[in-house]
C-alpha cells in the first residue's frame, strides 16, 4: 500500500484519499503508479518490520528522512507482565476450544 506524509504538519499515514480530498483536481483515474503526489505531501518508503522475541513488540515510529526519502520507522520495545499474561490467556483459551 503507498502511504505518504502531509510535509506541512507531518500528518501520517495519509492515502491518496486524503490528498484528493485538498487536491480535488486529482483525476480518480490517476491511481498507484500514476498517482500526482503534489509537492505538499511525500512519499514514505515502507521497511520491513523488525523480527522480534516473544517478549518484544514492533510498532511504527514516526517517519524520517533518510537521504532525502522519507521512509517507516520501526521501534521496538518489551512487554509488561500484564501484557504478557494477557496474550498467554488468550493463546491458552484459544488452545482449549480446538
Amino acid at each position: 500500500m503507498t502511504v505518504y506524509i502531509k510535509l506541512s504538519t507531518f500528518e501520517y499515514p495519509q492515502h491518496e484519499g486524503d490528498i484528493r480530498r485538498e487536491h480535488p483536481d486529482i483525476s480518480e483515474e490517476l491511481t498507484g503508479d500514476t498517482f500526482p503526489c503534489p509537492d505538499t505531501f511525500a512519499l514514505v518508503v515502507q521497511t520491513p518490520m523488525p523480527d522480534t522475541t516473544s517478549t518484544q513488540l514492533a510498532y511504527e515510529a514516526p517517519p524520517v528522512q533518510v537521504n532525502g526519502v522519507w521512509q517507516n520507522v520501526w521501534a521496538i520495545r518489551e512487554l509488561t507482565q500484564e501484557e504478557i499474561a494477557a496474550r498467554d490467556a488468550v493463546m491458552l483459551g484459544a488452545f482449549i476450544q480446538t
